[in-house]
Formats: structure tokens, sequence, C-alpha cells
């Protein structure tokens, strides 16, 4: 290889190398990052635990309403028991 050929051979490189460094992450790109995922976990973990509350909730209004609704039933079915 001649001289000068390998200069600019070794010139593109050094281009090459300065250009893509900005393609690599940094450890502080990488911490970065954690933080964003840490911090979007945390969120769904809140609003998971708010959904959960809500839905017990939900659960526990819909079983007394049919437990309610059951114990009314027996009760007229026990008072259509006494006119028989």
């Amino acid at each position: 290889v001649e001289e000068n050929q390998a200069e600019v051979f070794a010139e593109s490189m050094r281009e090459a190398s300065v250009a893509n460094q900005d393609d690599f992450a940094t450890k502080a790109d990488i911490a970065a990052l954690e933080a964003q995922i840490n911090a979007v976990g945390a969120r769904l973990t809140a609003e998971i635990k708010g959904l959960r509350a809500e839905f017990k909730a939900d659960m526990a209004s819909a079983i007394n309403r049919m437990t309610f609704t059951m114990l009314v039933a027996i009760g007229v079915l026990f008072a259509a028991l006494r006119l028989l």
C-alpha cells in the first residue's frame, strides 16, 4: 500500500471512529435510561395498586348487593311458604 493511500485510509478510519462515537451509549446515558425505566415502573405499580383497590371495592359492593338481593328473595320465599 502506498503511503498516501495508507494516510487516506487512516484519516477515513479516524473520521469514521469520531462520527460513530455519538452512536455509543455512555454510562450517563444508561443511568438516565435506567432512571426513566424505574420511574415508569413506579408509575405502573401505583396505577396497578389503584386499579386493584378499585376492583376490590367494586367486587365488595357487587357481593353486598347480591347478598341483599338473595336475603330479600329468601324472605319473600319464606313469606310465600307461610301463606300456603
